[in-house]
């Protein structure tokens, strides 16, 4: 309760009502003044954010050290006196991953290259290795014919080679031996060998067959020349991590939807307990898991900052009791015998890794496309 003046009127300002009282029954608004003071402003201020923080670390003591407990309260409509689990979530999630991105990635952030890229191969290093390797070629063919034809190959290239000696701006399409350039097998499938895409193209246009690039082939080397220019050659998987990397608060949050679902399936038999029952228990669970893990990494900090090799198996503790406290979250909220539960226990960290293998094969896809 505020210590603003109350209003003289009664009638809620935010919906009409009539008043009874100094809340309003129908929408909660208080009725006080509207015009309201900037130390009013302040006290107001501070005095919700000490009311969330005190509900937040009740809700958290009771989530942490009673598992399964915080979810049968809510259920049971008991949730005036803690943190609605929506609320928790985007609140613990928001400080984890902060804290996470703050201090448990590389000093050395992803540095986009100020500077050109370092150019590809031109046309003549391509040609040079075509001939190379038709050279090669042409020391295991014993027909004559065959072998007749390969050293016309080889003509046809060093013709072209004394063509781009005189003349550095012809392009692929005009070379004789340019249908021939691409045949021989690149250890890289994907290897940048142009400085642009045009550049790239206009040498796969003039090309047929077996000659040509796939159109799998094709699409990333694309996207590789156009990786280099944007970050610099040989940053391009650093680029790819750091994308991926923040990216994972989002693949958690679209997760939480599938653990539920593995949760119903698990206890479909059950029922009395609903998708959304499974869905407000996968929050806590999510929150319990950020919250652990936050002590986790403080731990190897100071691991790291007093070389206390002792604290690595109080490490290790910790992070078998997440796997405990799953269980007994498990155990709990659905009353189930022991050996039932860890049944479905095991079941249930069978099912999740693959399903959060392929959330991730989706956002790691999603991640190369956002390049």
């Amino acid at each position: 309760m505020s210590h603003a003046k109350e209003r003289a009127e009664k009638i809620c300002l935010n919906c009409g009502a009539e008043l009874k009282g100094r809340y309003c029954h129908r929408c909660g608004q208080e009725n006080i003044e509207p015009k309201e003071s900037f130390w009013h402003l302040v006290t107001h201020f501070f005095y919700d954010i000490t009311h969330f923080d005190g509900k937040f670390f009740e809700t958290v003591k009771i989530l942490l050290f009673n598992p399964g407990f915080l979810t049968r309260q809510y259920m049971a409509g008991k949730r005036v006196s803690y943190l609605n689990p929506i609320r928790m979530y985007v609140f613990t999630s928001a400080i984890f991953f902060l804290i996470f991105f703050t201090f448990m990635t590389p000093e050395e952030t992803l540095k986009i290259s100020e500077t050109k890229p370092k150019k590809s191969p031109l046309l003549v290093e391509i040609l040079e290795e075509a001939k190379n390797n038709a050279k090669q070629e042409l020391t295991t063919i014993k027909d004559s014919s065959e072998k007749a034809d390969k050293e016309k190959e080889i003509a046809a290239i060093e013709h072209d080679l004394k063509r781009l000696a005189t003349d550095s701006t012809i392009t692929g399409d005009s070379l004789q031996s340019v249908s021939g350039i691409f045949k021989y097998k690149k250890k890289n499938p994907f290897e940048k060998r142009f400085e642009t895409v045009e550049a790239y193209d206009s040498v796969q246009n003039t090309l047929k067959g077996d000659a040509k690039d796939s159109w799998l082939e094709q699409f990333f080397t694309r996207k590789k020349i156009m990786w280099d220019k944007k970050y610099g050659e040989g940053h391009v998987m650093e680029a790819l991590k750091e994308k991926f990397l923040h990216s994972i608060p989002q693949l958690l949050f679209v997760s939480l939807p599938f653990f539920a679902l593995l949760l119903k399936l698990l206890y479909i038999r059950r029922k009395k307990y609903y998708y959304v029952d499974h869905g407000i228990f996968s929050i806590h669970l999510y929150c319990a898991i950020f919250i652990i893990l936050l002590f986790i990494f403080g731990l190897e900090k100071l691991k790291v900052a007093t070389q206390w090799n002792w604290m690595s198996t109080l490490i290790g503790i910790v992070i078998l009791s997440v796997y405990f406290y799953v269980y007994i979250a498990m155990k709990k909220y659905y009353e189930q015998g022991y050996l039932k539960t860890f049944l479905k226990y095991c079941i249930l960290f069978i099912l999740y890794p693959i399903v959060a293998g392929l959330l991730m094969m989706v956002f790691l896809l999603l991640s190369i496309f956002r390049l």
